[in-house]
């Protein structure tokens, strides 16, 4: 048996497939669903969603920026604010922005700013453990 997967942004569905197996990057840590799962709802963090398809041997990672999870009779629901896809050829651009945005989080005195370029490190160090799944 398997789980159908959906992955949903405002007003639009951005994946749905069969997975044999999905971890979710939850508020209290990774939660792993397999076939015949617990019904549950589960608040989102930003984080990779691995992604174990029926049809590929390899996990595919997904970058989501928080959500919520609803798991019940063999179906996940993922709405989430937004997602990221990971490719292999971003590594290095990956790294340079990491770089730039620590560097810029030095000299910001702006609290409101300091917030956002904090959020940008911790989404681009999503992206990075993602590549990590890729390799």
């Amino acid at each position: 048996m398997s789980i159908i997967l959906s992955i949903t942004i405002p007003n639009e569905i951005v994946y749905r497939n069969t997975v044999e197996e999905v971890i979710l990057p939850s508020l209290t840590g990774k939660i792993g669903v397999l076939t015949d799962h617990t019904a549950a709802i589960v608040a989102l963090d930003i984080g990779i969603v691995h992604i174990k398809e029926t049809t590929v041997d390899d996990w595919m990672p997904v970058l989501i920026l928080g959500g919520l999870a609803e798991i019940e009779n063999n179906i996940v629901r993922l709405v989430v604010s937004d997602y990221e896809t990971i490719s292999k050829n971003d590594y290095q651009k990956d790294l340079n922005e990491l770089e730039l945005n620590n560097k810029k989080l030095i000299n910001i005195t702006d609290s409101k700013e300091r917030v956002k370029v904090s959020t940008d490190i911790k989404r681009i160090m999503m992206r990075l453990e993602g590549h990590r799944i890729l390799i």
